[in-house]
């Protein structure tokens, strides 16, 4: 009984002074792994710069730790095969299924919800687009709008088992359903359709977060088609307007990525 009382104790002051033990007596060597930076190998007390010794006296230790290499393996090993993201810092991937790799950071924030419009800054959005149409309107220009998905949206099958959507629509489709609610058909968002193609095929690199030509067709063909259901309406209109009345209308396709 008194050992178990105490087995936790005893393995975590063991673990404690393995290291110091292994620097003392050497059981094991680990070589040091390549780092790519200059490594504080010794250590000197200069009386002039005492402000600096703290520093260089914990850098000395973290670099010269003798399990510092296995650590490091250890680490990784977590990040990459537990937490399926990136060991490093700056660079922001997340490591999915099939070998494929998505941008983290702000598209990440995008895809979980994280990133959302306020009321207050789609009265906004609504505010300015409503500006800048009549500014269209009156040099007879139409816009049509073709939104990017991200590849997290397209092959979210394939995302990480711990990414989860915190909210039912993220910034993007905010934007997207507020603009086509005085226009249909002003915003094309192919979301829903690459999805159902991604079940069969790839759309996106799996090393990148763009689509590859096979997701570019398929974007393309859902733009076309609410460009041509836009087209019908225009005739329909300008049917009814005297031919001798009629202007020609320019006509601008923004393509646009959702980040």
């Amino acid at each position: 009984m008194p050992m178990n009382r105490y087995f936790l104790i005893i393995a975590f002051a063991c673990l404690l002074l393995a290291p110091l033990a292994n620097d003392i007596f050497s059981f094991v060597h680990f070589e040091r792994a390549d780092e790519n930076r200059t490594f504080q190998d010794s250590l000197v007390l200069d009386l002039k710069r005492l402000d600096a010794f703290p520093k260089d006296c914990e850098a000395y230790i973290n670099d010269n730790f003798s399990f510092r290499t296995p650590a490091i393996e250890l680490y990784r090993a977590i990040k990459t095969k537990g937490f399926q993201v990136s060991p490093s810092e700056i660079e922001k991937v997340l490591i999915g299924k099939n070998q494929r790799y998505f941008i983290s950071g702000d598209e990440k924030k995008l895809y979980e919800g994280e990133k959302v419009f306020t009321a207050a800054q789609l009265d906004s959005i609504k505010s300015e687009w409503n500006q800048r149409k009549e500014i269209f309107r009156k040099k007879k220009i139409q816009s049509f709008w073709l939104i990017a998905p991200t590849a997290l949206e397209i092959h979210h099958r394939e995302l990480p088992w711990n990414m989860r959507k915190h909210r039912a629509l993220n910034a993007t489709q905010q934007f997207v359903s507020l603009m086509n609610r005085n226009q249909s058909f002003l915003v094309t968002y192919p979301m829903k359709d690459l999805q159902q193609q991604a079940k069969f095929e790839n759309l996106y690199f799996k090393l990148d977060n763009h689509w590859n030509e096979l997701g570019a067709y398929y974007a393309v063909h859902k733009f076309f088609r609410n460009l041509k259901m836009q087209i019908r309406i225009w005739i329909f209109r300008s049917s009814r307007i005297p031919y001798s009345s009629r202007n020609t209308t320019t006509v601008v396709i923004w393509v646009i990525k959702c980040t």
